[in-house]
């Protein structure tokens, strides 16, 4: 009876204990480290950034308990490797990872690196890093892997010498410092670069890749998989949680210069705080005399506070509305900005230097004779590389976006006849607009190089279809050029023109797709031949619809082989099923097809290709 009673007791025990870690949360351990905003400790030794409240976000109502590890870039890959932790944050995919690690499958974001240099060095190309000496974060994907900076300055043959650092933070220290000349970074970290007075930027782009979740091969795939499934839901709702961290996060060059005026600042708050607390503690006997000083200091407070609100609503609202409507009318706004913070000016323009001449895009105060006067100034200051001119206090003249041909520039004046001079408040204040022109003008330079990367890759592939198939060589390009030209005399928008000129250039992508001896075959296809022909619409439309860039001209690439008579392919559609671009691409294609010799034939004259052409749409 005793035996029995136990064997239940014990068996109710196993029972309990068997539930209890059933429904137990399994503990995942996910690595990260310095690498501000996507991922680092905050003040109160917590995990902080876009990744790690997007991590918690998604597994909040999941069976996973989470415990973060920090740790450097290095240490991190080491425990991941050693099964210390699970995950890993904020890692880019190569060939070299992928054989030891398992990636979730969409990329959190994009990102490329970037050199940033010390201000005593002019780099403006990779060849300017010739005998520098550059810092890199220990390990990191930007510096030493395939398509690093290393490798491209290995491959220039270039004299360069590489330092390792902890983190970013530690290489753009060491860089301020010109412990080395130049660092390597990511794109999110060039925002940080403004917290330093010897850093700045340069136009050197490499090693563009998707920001991911990393864990050992085969170890985590449930998590991946929970990763994705949520970034696949919440990247189709543009009012998801991911997107409202993506905009706390990421639009935040405001603050960084917000961050900027607080330091230039700081020593006059931290004063100001010590005066009202002195006032506090004072005895009653001086009371009448210390409350006067205190009433000046808060007059003081309040000017510059209705300073400051009025810079925050310029950079908070102007920015945003001048950048899509041209530099022009930025400059405009700022000179208009100026005489709002700054009240001692009297006079004051702003401008742009290009073909070695002067054009004053707004001007208040000056006669016609004076502006022709400034102008010549302007003109040799340029020449005379002087980026900032102070004459006995009563003149500023600063310059910004220095790029290539065209230097824009703002021009503060106070009368000469009067006994006054800036302050230093508004010496400050003058300093801060300078650097946020050079934000707005930087933000259009990463605009224009963001263009340029995606145009280089889309030319790269289509010169890898011209050697798969020598015969089209030009071909993109020409159906690219006429169709676009066609679209246009047709009357369509320039955003549509845009669209059919880049669905000219990559319409045949889909062939590099084809083996190389059925698209350079000569003479007649066999059926089975034309059959694998005839696919190449549809690789081409796999490959273009996966990115958001290319998702719209995708569909206009499936089509430009269906004909209105619904015996084209690969889905025999007619008429008005058909995508006008579509149609346009297919009689560009026609015609760029009969002008020129293939494996198979002859070309004809354009004379009688576009008879051709005419006798068919008939």
């Amino acid at each position: 009876m005793k035996k029995k009673i136990f064997l239940t007791i014990l068996l109710i025990i196993s029972t309990l204990l068997f539930l209890s870690f059933s429904f137990a949360n399994t503990k995942i351990k996910v690595g990260y480290y310095e690498d501000y905003p996507l991922v680092f400790k905050d003040e109160s030794g917590n995990p902080s950034g876009f990744f790690v409240n997007i991590i918690n976000e998604m597994f909040k109502n999941e069976d996973y308990e989470i415990e973060y590890v920090y740790g450097t870039w290095k240490e991190m890959l080491d425990y991941l490797e050693s099964g210390e932790i699970d995950l890993v944050l904020d890692i880019l995919k190569n060939e070299k990872r992928d054989k030891i690690y398992d990636f979730n499958e969409k990329p959190i974001l994009l990102s490329w690196g970037k050199v940033c240099v010390n201000r005593e060095y002019k780099v403006d190309s990779l060849l300017d890093l010739e005998n520098l000496k550059i810092g890199y974060m220990d390990s990191d994907y930007y510096a030493v892997e395939k398509d690093g900076l290393i490798e491209m300055t290995n491959v220039f043959e270039l004299n360069v010498d590489y330092y390792p650092y902890k983190s970013y933070r530690d290489v753009l220290e060491a860089v301020e410092k010109n412990e080395v000349n130049a660092g390597i970074i990511n794109k999110l970290t060039v925002n940080q670069i403004y917290d330093y007075n010897n850093i700045k930027d340069t136009s050197i782009v490499f090693a563009a890749s998707g920001v991911k979740v990393a864990s050992l091969n085969n170890e985590n795939e449930e998590i991946l998989s929970i990763i994705d499934e949520n970034l696949n839901k919440w990247k189709d709702d543009k009012n998801s949680f991911y997107y409202k961290e993506y905009k706390y996060w990421f639009n935040s060059i405001i603050e960084n210069y917000l961050r900027v005026f607080f330091y230039e600042n700081e020593s006059k708050i931290f004063l100001m705080t010590l005066i009202i607390i002195s006032m506090i503690t004072i005895s009653r006997a001086d009371a009448n005399y210390k409350s006067k000083k205190l009433i000046n200091a808060n007059k003081d407070i309040d000017s510059l506070a209705n300073k400051f609100e009025n810079l925050i609503k310029f950079l908070s609202f102007n920015i945003k509305k001048v950048y899509k409507n041209g530099n022009d009318l930025f400059l405009v706004e700022l000179l208009k900005e100026s005489f709002e913070l700054v009240p001692e000016a009297d006079s004051g323009l702003v401008f742009k230097f290009y073909n070695d001449k002067v054009k004053v895009i707004n001007s208040v105060n000056y006669n016609k004779s004076e502006l022709n006067e400034i102008c010549v100034e302007i003109r040799e200051s340029i020449i005379n590389n002087d980026s900032e001119i102070n004459i006995f206090d009563k003149r500023f003249l600063l310059f910004f976006n220095e790029k290539l041909e065209v230097v824009s520039g703002l021009l503060l004046e106070i009368d000469k006849d009067k006994q006054l001079s800036f302050s230093k408040d508004s010496i400050r204040i003058i300093r801060i607009l300078k650097n946020t022109a050079e934000s707005y003008f930087l933000n259009e330079s990463i605009h224009e190089i963001n263009e340029s990367f995606q145009r280089e890759i889309i030319f790269s592939i289509i010169q890898m279809l011209e050697i798969h198939d020598e015969y089209t060589k030009g071909h993109s390009e020409s159906v690219a050029d006429l169709a676009s030209r066609l679209a246009g005399y047709i009357g369509f928008s320039e955003k549509k023109v845009n669209e059919i000129y880049w669905t000219g250039l990559v319409h045949d992508i889909g062939k590099i797709l084809i083996d190389k001896s059925i698209i350079t075959k000569e003479g007649k296809l066999t059926l089975e031949e034309f059959e694998t022909i005839k696919k190449h619409p549809e690789f081409g439309y796999k490959a273009l619809r996966k990115s958001k860039a290319t998702k719209e001209i995708a569909k206009y690439v499936l089509s430009h082989h269906e004909r209105v008579d619904g015996l084209g392919y690969p889905d025999g559609l007619m008429g008005k099923e058909i995508p006008v671009e579509s149609k346009i691409i297919s009689i560009v294609d026609s015609y760029d097809a009969m002008i020129s010799t293939r494996s198979y034939r002859s070309s004809i004259s354009s004379e009688e290709a576009l008879q051709e052409i005419e006798n068919n749409l008939n």
